[in-house]
């Protein structure tokens, strides 16, 4: 499965302790504009997550470079616009994102997508992950997650916890 992550969803999988599950199971896609705004702009104003996910991206992901115009849909940052870039030049690829506006954006225009927690049911269901360590680490995510993701992917979780599949 291929994913295209934004700065949101590097930030909060590092945070929540699952961005090196997602690398190593998943082929991952960055922008190089989410790079620079998530890694390189994130090490300058000296946030410490930011050289963590460095780190788990080095050798595990492919950096896409994109164009440098900016704004290929009106209203989107550069980096959104570079997701959507490379989304419609990839179109097996699955954006994960939880930024409610740019999400909507890429329904309309047929992109699949998951957030950021949704992915950890995937990789639950791939078997790459116990429902257990998919809850605690949801747990985490909590506070900088969406409600309605948080509580469709608990419950998800635990339907799965139920049925023995962790």
């Amino acid at each position: 499965m291929r994913l295209i992550l934004d700065s949101d969803a590097l930030i909060k999988l590092n945070r929540a302790g699952a961005l090196g599950r997602v690398v190593q199971f998943f082929d991952c896609l960055v922008p190089d504009k989410i790079i620079e705004e998530a890694v390189v702009r994130g090490q300058q104003l000296g946030y410490p997550d930011a050289s963590e996910i460095r780190e788990l991206l080095k050798g595990s992901a492919t950096v896409e470079s994109t164009s440098s115009e900016p704004g290929l849909t009106r209203g989107l940052g550069r980096g959104e616009s570079a997701v959507a870039e490379i989304a419609d030049r990839t179109p097996d690829a699955i954006v994960v994102s939880d930024d409610g506006q740019f999400l909507s954006l890429m329904e309309r225009r047929g992109v699949a997508l998951l957030s950021p927690a949704a992915v950890l049911v995937t990789l639950v269901e791939e078997g790459n992950y116990s429902a257990v360590e998919a809850l605690t680490t949801l747990d985490r995510m909590r506070p900088s997650i969406r409600s309605d993701f948080y509580g469709v992917t608990k419950n998800k979780l635990e339907e799965i916890s139920r049925h023995g599949q962790d």
